[in-house]
């Protein structure tokens, strides 16, 4: 199945950054595919890029939110950027103070663009869900992508199953 061209921007960067998700496991034990799991969690965040230039609020980064009553960079970006600092962006709906913790210092909105986000994406698995918090499911990186942590306690079951049903999907070629 060739991808649609409307999609092919999203899918290009799939592959691009892919490859360097590694050491995870399926539920079978076999190892998983970065491009397909990339893929998976643009089709789940995004429509596969379909719906990137739609900023999705997220409460708890809002004041009153507890992500904002936590955080003093949190209080700091929204007296910078508004409630753009609490919007997740982009084909992987990243949200822009995660962005921020992983190294990214451009506007919310500069999450829209699919490489950008993309890599800021592959670098929340690989640096903060594998190396920093110890994932090595496939599970668990569904898990952690949704609430932050595979080991908070927090199990959303429902994209969990999205997720997985995602990956299993035929990759298509571009």
């Amino acid at each position: 199945m060739v991808v649609r061209e409307s999609l092919r921007p999203v899918l290009q960067q799939c592959y691009r950054f892919g490859g360097h998700v590694t050491g995870l496991r399926d539920d079978q034990g076999r190892l998983v595919d970065g491009v397909r799991l990339l893929w998976a969690l643009a089709g789940i965040e995004s429509d596969y890029g379909r719906l990137a230039e739609f900023a999705r609020h997220e409460p708890a980064y809002m004041p009153r939110g507890r992500y904002y009553t936590q955080s003093i960079e949190q209080r700091q970006a929204w007296a910078r950027w508004g409630i753009t600092a609490a919007c997740s962006f982009g084909a992987w709906q990243v949200m822009a103070a995660t962005a921020r913790e992983m190294g990214y210092d451009g506007p919310p909105h500069g999450l829209i663009d699919h490489e950008t986000c993309c890599r800021v994406a592959t670098a929340l698995i690989t640096r903060r869900f594998v190396i920093a918090h110890g994932v090595t499911t496939l599970r668990d990186v569904f898990d952690a992508y949704n609430s932050g942590n595979a080991r908070d306690g927090v199990v959303p079951s429902a994209y969990i199953t999205k997720g997985l049903a995602a990956y299993g999907l035929e990759l298509p070629t571009l």
